[in-house]
């Protein structure tokens, strides 16, 4: 009984324990009790700073809901974010190549430190632009560093913020008022508490790590940019000095001291542009494959057009070539060498000269076979002085053996220079248009620098000496590929001329356009390179941009010539654009075959107008323009028009459409109606046509647009037909006339094979059959004579081969006649 009675009790108090819960549990949900609305607004007051603090913490249930398994579950999103904080600590940030290369750059950065206060007294300014190459690099490359530990930084602040906002969260601090339930919900802390202990000390030791590597890395960055501003320094006192005697006079027999021998200082020097070109190239791996890519696309088209022309009929495909005939990979490696310092960006003085020793040895290699012996006997000197002056140039310090050397070579290279001029004169077909030119400019450069050199100014001569053979060498390695540019565009042309692209370029006409273009960029690369060699080209890029974007005011418009350059330059792609289109949608001239039945007129046309439109609107943009001016200015003309300006406008737009469009340019020959000469000068509001009368007549520009306008010499390259109409008797033998007549044209040089002339029986006229000749000469102004010649020809050839031109004859037929005035007609009669 008793066990009974304790086994009753025990279910009687489980019982009783059951039914506390159940009422406790009711007792959590919300009520209007004081009590609970207190606790109510901590809880939201604790949530809403989580979820301001840390984005991390947004998916916490409402802690408006206080029950149980409202904490529960709040645990459970912090044991989630605290679990993706341990992971990310866990797994590290990858600080292997900043922790490994800072050592590196440290050390680095101490020993230019160190030796840019030795060349305080000597600098020479080819070692200072290789200091100035790798401080841009390593600069670079920190700059790479501090975004990587920004990134890594940013990330531990976000976790440090989670673990604040988590510290500060009621989850920590609030507990159930019952005993049972807060030793529950103590049991489910704890773990949660250990993790937030846990990945607060991670965290404390990833700030140590990463906050140590950015005090070095900014440490590094601004002892870098001090080093780079140093050399900046020195580079400008050296120019601004370059005419200032900077060693004792060398006719006085002047010695250097405290500097190094002549030996350690090739030795030293050479060292030191092998390892700085070394270390730019294996940073700058990007530029570098992009020209071997380029230079691989060059030769690969090249071959496969070469290939497929070998295979074609045409026999006299490679007359126009010289350079690309044979031994392609020559022009190829010639672009790689030359090219290679243009695309790199500040490349070391060392890796530049390297790569202009190869372009002047493949240079040499093509050129051979055109030059004659004598010549090339002296240029091997010309080799043997870019040599010694390259050298020369990356010398650590000066010294009096250099100042003797550098006088002798400049003796030398006078010398050589006059016989090689000499030579040239001979006979200048067999060298390229500026080889004498080149030859008095490397003459003189060598003069300065002998002259600049016995009076103490060391620096300056040898630089001089080094850009006078550099001179040479460039401009023919740049004519060279001037000539190899032409001839790529023609075997691209030659090889696929049966395709839409190339059937319609003309390779004679466009080599014209180009020539000019290639021409003017040759010069600016030679200028450009020469400005590098005399180290100039920085002080020139400084002035030019400062001088581009210096503010200047007209009125209240606030302008810089920067901005309208690059209005100018937008404005000039635009055309280019359109002058595209053209090109792409009328590829043949209207007079031929195949074209009539061309609908690209109107998509032509379109085409022409959104690209200006669109043009027009950057260049206003880019220029910094407001676009909302243009509706004032279009307001205004259009005041201006209703004023009556109708004409001027009309004849200023027409002027504009014929820039653009350019429908005539000047020297077309023309017909206006019943105007007919050539173009003299094109306006904005008038033209000029000179009439072959010996007048000029000015037309306003809205007649050119109104009117129907022939151009006899624009559309089909300066190309006209002439028309021969000929006359023989009846009875004449047609396909021998035929005959006679073709060869007479064909043996005509002045007359064109394409279009193919034409013979055609014309008509039977009254007193001969007319025969009609239809065929083209090339040049619009022999048409004439030709059409003389022509004609003389014919008339010869009928008379050797008796073939009759008849006079004009008519048939008459009496019907009556008087019987004595027909006897006295037949002279039975007299009258």
């Amino acid at each position: 009984m008793l066990k009974m009675g304790i086994r009753g009790s025990m279910k009687a108090m489980l019982l009783v324990l059951m039914v506390f819960l159940n009422l406790v549990c009711y007792a959590q949900v919300p009520k209007t009790d004081s009590n609970e609305k207190s606790k109510e607004q901590q809880s939201v007051s604790d949530t809403s700073l989580a979820e301001a603090s840390a984005g991390n913490l947004s998916k916490l249930s409402n802690t408006n809901d206080t029950t149980i398994s409202s904490m529960l579950m709040n645990l459970e999103e912090m044991v989630s974010i605290l679990n993706k904080n341990i992971a990310i600590l866990k797994k590290g940030f990858d600080t292997t190549s900043v922790s490994e290369g800072l050592p590196e750059i440290e050390e680095g950065l101490k020993g230019m430190g160190t030796n840019l206060f030795k060349m305080q007294s000597a600098a020479n300014i080819r070692n200072l632009n290789s200091f100035e190459v790798v401080l841009d690099q390593v600069l670079s490359k920190l700059k790479k560093y501090q975004v990587t530990l920004t990134g890594y930084s940013e990330t531990l602040v976000k976790i440090s913020k989670d673990q604040s906002v988590l510290k500060s969260s009621a989850s920590f601090s609030k507990m159930p008022a019952d005993s049972i339930l807060r030793l529950t919900y103590q049991e489910k802390l704890m773990p949660v508490t250990q993790k937030w202990k846990i990945c607060d000390s991670m965290l404390t030791d990833a700030i140590k790590v990463i906050g140590l590597l950015q005090s070095r890395t900014s440490s590094s960055y601004l002892n870098c940019s001090e080093q780079l501003e140093q050399v900046y320094a020195l580079k400008k006192n050296i120019q601004l000095g370059y005419l200032k005697s900077d060693d004792p006079d060398l006719l006085l027999g002047g010695k250097i001291g405290n500097r190094l021998t002549f030996k350690e200082s090739i030795t030293l020097g050479t060292t030191r542009n092998i390892a700085i070109s070394i270390f730019y190239l294996m940073h700058n791996t990007g530029s570098i494959l992009l020209t071997l890519f380029l230079c691989a696309a060059f030769f690969l088209l090249v071959m496969v057009s070469v290939k497929r022309l070998r295979k074609s009929p045409s026999t006299d495909w490679a007359d126009p070539l010289h350079f690309l005939k044979d031994r392609i990979w020559l022009p190829t490696l010639l672009l790689l060498f030359t090219l290679f310092p243009f695309i790199l960006k500040n490349p070391p003085a060392g890796l530049v000269q390297f790569s202009w020793l190869f372009m002047m040895i493949t240079a040499t290699l093509i050129r051979w076979k055109d030059w004659p012996n004598n010549f090339r006997k002296k240029w091997y000197g010309i080799i043997a002085l870019f040599l010694l002056f390259s050298i020369d140039s990356f010398l650590a310090s000066s010294s009096y053996i250099e100042k003797i050397l550098v006088a002798v070579l400049n003796v030398f290279a006078i010398g050589l220079g006059w016989f090689m001029y000499r030579e040239v004169l001979k006979d200048k077909t067999r060298f390229h248009k500026l080889m004498d030119e080149s030859l008095i400019l490397f003459i003189i450069f060598n003069v300065v620098s002998l002259l600049l050199n016995l009076s103490g100014r060391l620096q300056l001569a040898r630089i001089l000496s080094n850009s006078g053979v550099l001179s040479i060498t460039l401009l023919l390695a740049l004519q060279i590929i001037r000539e190899i540019f032409m001839e790529f565009l023609y075997l691209q042309i030659e090889a696929y001329k049966d395709s839409r692209f190339s059937g319609f370029m003309e390779f004679n006409h466009m080599k014209q356009k180009l020539r000019k273009t290639l021409g003017i960029t040759t010069l600016l690369m030679w200028l450009l390179a020469l400005a590098w060699t005399m180290n100039f080209s920085d002080f020139i890029f400084e002035e030019v941009a400062g001088f581009l974007q210096k503010e200047r005011e007209l009125g209240k418009f606030v302008f810089t010539l920067g901005s309208i350059l690059i209005f100018v330059g937008i404005i000039w792609i635009s055309m280019l654009l359109g002058r595209i289109a053209s090109f792409v949608f009328d590829n043949q001239d209207a007079n031929f075959e195949g074209i009539r039945n061309s609908k690209s007129g109107s998509l032509k046309l379109f085409t022409k107008l959104t690209i200006y439109t669109l043009g027009t609107l950057l260049a206003f943009a880019a220029a910094g323009i407001p676009i909302d001016k243009l509706a004032i200015i279009f307001g205004a003309l259009g005041v201006g028009i209703g004023f009556g300006l109708q004409n001027i406008v009309l004849n200023l737009v027409s002027g504009i459409i014929l820039a653009i469009e350019k429908p005539m340019e000047i020297g077309d020959v023309i017909e206006l109606g019943t105007k007919t000469g050539t173009v003299k000068e094109i306006g904005f509001r008038s033209s000029q046509i000179a009439t072959f009368e010996g007048s000029v007549v000015i037309v306003p520009n809205g007649d050119f647009i109104s009117q129907h306008l022939i151009n006899w010499t624009h559309s089909n390259n300066n190309s006209r037909r002439v028309d021969v109409i000929v006359g023989v008797k009846y009875g004449s033998n047609l396909e021998q006339v035929k005959k006679i007549i073709g060869d007479i044209i064909s043996g005509n040089p002045d007359v064109s094979k394409f279009p193919a002339p034409n013979i055609l029986v014309h008509e039977f006229a009254n007193s001969a059959v007319n025969i009609r000749v239809l065929f083209w000469t090339p040049d619009y102004d022999k048409w004439v004579g030709l059409k003389s010649k022509i004609y003389q020809d014919i008339y010869e050839a009928f008379a050797t081969n008796n073939i009759e031109i008849p006079f004009q004859q008519t048939d008459l037929h009496i019907r009556s006649i008087d019987a004595d005035v027909f006897d006295v007609m037949k002279g039975k009669k007299e009258q």
